[in-house]
């Protein structure tokens, strides 16, 4: 369709444009979004128990979650909330995706949308192995915590969702 002799746009012809204008802008958005997700290493029980003995700064929690898992999307705010007000005292947040490989890009938008920049991590081990090797108490049920004193001993774990005020006051001590 060309310029009509009153030299206006036909309005399908706009209606087209201003759909293409906007099919750019939400692409764009959702490439943004996607550059601001952090990248997920893939990490075994091992490494994640070296990388809390690593930490001598102060306590470390460490957070298992998922995708899927509801209560594990809930409680993020709360965790992360943790980390901004702690993380200046040396505390540290250990984010372990238990998603599988596949879901990977998945977890790193749920994680970017709500603004993490730090370093965070997926499950690169069999359930059983992982799971006991963290806590042979843990059942394997998510989301699921625990935290370490700065020497590395556990202070507390957490099978299910946890809470600010929980953590916060076990932090401030």
């Amino acid at each position: 369709m060309g310029l009509q002799s009153s030299g206006h746009l036909p309005r399908i012809t706009i209606v087209a444009l201003t759909l293409q204008a906007l099919l750019l802008l939400t692409a764009s958005a959702v490439a943004q979004d996607t550059a601001s997700a952090p990248e997920l290493q893939p990490v075994n029980a091992d490494q994640v128990l070296e990388l809390v003995r690593g930490h001598d700064d102060g306590p470390v929690l460490v957070n298992m979650w998922a995708t899927w898992c509801k209560p594990c999307r809930e409680e993020m705010p709360d965790l992360l909330k943790l980390y901004q007000v702690h993380r200046e005292n040396g505390f540290k947040l250990l984010l372990v995706s238990a998603d599988f490989t596949r879901q990977k890009d998945k977890a790193a938008e749920f994680l970017g949308s709500l603004g993490v920049n730090f370093q965070t991590y997926l499950k690169d081990q069999k359930d059983n192995e992982f799971i006991n090797a963290i806590d042979p108490d843990w059942s394997g049920a998510l989301p699921f915590s625990v935290l370490f004193a700065k020497d590395g001993s556990v202070i507390r774990t957490w099978e299910g969702m946890l809470t600010y005020e929980e953590v916060d006051d076990l932090l401030t001590r």
